[in-house]
């Protein structure tokens, strides 16, 4: 399993929903205003391993992707809608 595993949001009772379903740290976005930083610092500085994007819009891909470490997976749990482009 996963020995660390953290969650962003900018809710805190989502935060707190993240810590009953076993995250070892979470992130309010709405306080902290570089979530990848503080991800990269509890993931040793290198980066995650994964992450997973529920929302996937566009002020959440960028950070998913950025908090990767080299080598790592992002899934969007969400694909966001499609923008027509005429």
């Amino acid at each position: 399993g996963a020995g660390i595993s953290s969650a962003a949001d900018s809710l805190d009772n989502k935060l707190e929903m993240a810590k009953t379903c076993g995250a070892t740290h979470t992130i309010n976005t709405a306080t902290d205003n570089d979530a990848v930083k503080k991800v990269k610092a509890i993931a040793a500085g290198l980066g995650v391993d994964s992450s997973f994007d529920a929302v996937s819009n566009g002020a959440t891909q960028a950070p998913a992707l950025d908090s990767l470490a080299p080598g790592g997976n992002a899934l969007p749990v969400r694909l966001p809608r499609a923008t027509p482009t005429a």
